[in-house]
């Protein structure tokens, strides 16, 4: 049995239990709290020469250095303690280093902007020791480049037309399986879900030309998924990407034909996942072509002309799309933008379109459908909010009509702050 006296000094442990717990959370409570951003004057001048090129990248190396070791700039945990993706810093982050130091945006959209290529890994933070939180920013900074020089190629295309399988072979989306295509690629609108943004892409592309040795103008290639999203390819894996030339003798469109009629054909049943991701890794030009050859082949025991393959997909085409529009414009003005859908020569009219816009900061999206007029053509417009983050905006654009190939392209272009 407790003797009386005991229970005060319990009560008296109780209560300091409690008031040392409510000191700890006040003190989270404050530390976690929005704390007004305190960049000091040195960085920003950085910033502005180094957006002039008066500034070498280790300057502005330092700037960032300074922010995350003061935890203005949020290093997200990563169980690696490295986080590696790309060197290669897009144009657009020395235009917002510009706007930031004249003032046209403020320290908190500068901050995103530098909080959004750590996370990416475009800039690359070595955590030396996370739990003190002591950072080492390495200086690997590369600015962005429209044609690729001092090339040290490790690659070999085949016949400029497949590429090296050494270096891409090729890698699937283990989230997508046989067992479940009709909740994952056979859903309409599913690759939109899983394509990574350019701000992504972009670096990938740069370096992958850099190991195949091309040398002109990235403009000139698609960064091209060898087992495409609608496949269940992997998204973001250097192993499933690669440069396809847009004018090679088979090139980037003819493959997008085929990757087309391989999804229809899994998502029908006529073939399995497993055997698509097969054909169009190991040799796409010899199963297209295999392809056609059925569709156009005449039985020797008929005297009128009929085709084998009676797949309506394949009767009267591909489809292609283009997008028109203004390739930079200010926060607050009205993008107006034309999708052309032809088959590869011709105006396709009463094509159905959808276009999914997404903004800068990725957490917008402006999402348009109709169908094309008589010359092949389908309009669009809306207005870019005034606060709206500059950067890069991605434009996603489908087309599809019965009787043909349907089709998918990715398109880009600039949002600047008003002037």
């Amino acid at each position: 049995m407790l003797r009386p006296w005991i229970f005060p000094i319990l009560l008296v442990c109780l209560i300091g239990i409690i008031f040392s717990w409510a000191q700890a959370q006040q003190s989270y409570n404050n530390t976690s709290s929005s704390i007004p951003l305190q960049i000091p004057s040195w960085i920003k001048q950085t910033a502005k020469w180094w957006s002039q090129g008066q500034a070498q990248d280790s300057d502005f190396v330092k700037g960032i250095q300074y922010m995350l070791e003061q935890g203005i700039v949020k290093v997200p945990p990563s169980p690696g303690g490295y986080l590696q993706n790309s060197n290669h810093i897009p144009s657009w982050i020395k235009n917002n280093a510009k706007w930031w130091s004249e003032g046209q945006i403020d320290d908190s959209e500068f901050v995103k902007g530098m909080q959004y290529l750590v996370q990416v890994g475009i800039i690359q933070v070595s955590i030396v020791q996370q739990q003190q939180g002591v950072l080492k920013l390495e200086n690997t900074l590369q600015t962005d480049q429209s044609t690729v020089q001092s090339i040290t190629s490790t690659c070999k295309a085949i016949n400029d037309i497949l590429p090296d399988p050494n270096c891409t072979p090729g890698a699937a989306d283990p989230a997508v399986t046989q067992n479940n295509i009709d909740s994952t690629i056979c859903v309409s609108g599913y690759t939109k879900t899983v394509r990574p943004p350019t701000s992504v892409t972009d670096p990938i592309k740069l370096e992958r030309m850099q190991a195949y040795g091309f040398t002109d103008s990235k403009s000139n290639y698609e960064l091209d998924h060898l087992i495409p999203l609608e496949l269940g390819g992997a998204p973001s894996d250097v192993k499933n990407l690669w440069p396809e030339s847009y004018y090679t003798n088979q090139n980037s469109y003819d493959k997008d034909g085929f990757e087309n009629y391989l999804h229809d054909q899994v998502c029908s049943g006529a073939i399995d996942l497993k055997t698509a991701q097969n054909e169009i890794a190991t040799n796409w030009v010899k199963y297209w072509d295999g392809v056609h050859s059925v569709t156009n082949q005449v039985t020797p025991t008929q005297t009128v002309p009929t085709y084998q393959n009676t797949n309506p997909t394949q009767s009267l085409g591909t489809l292609h799309v283009d997008l028109q529009g203004q390739d930079t414009i200010s926060r607050g003005s009205t993008q107006s933008m034309t999708v052309t859908v032809t088959d590869g020569t011709s105006p396709v009219t009463d094509a159905s379109v959808s276009v999914l816009v997404t903004y800068a900061s990725g957490s917008t999206t402006k999402d348009f459908g109709g169908m094309t007029d008589y010359s092949g053509q389908y309009n669009f417009s809306w207005q870019i909010g005034g606060n709206s983050t500059p950067g890069t905006f991605d434009v996603e654009v489908d087309a599809s009509k019965d009787g043909y190939v349907s089709a998918h392209e990715s398109f880009t272009f600039q949002v600047i702050p008003t002037s």
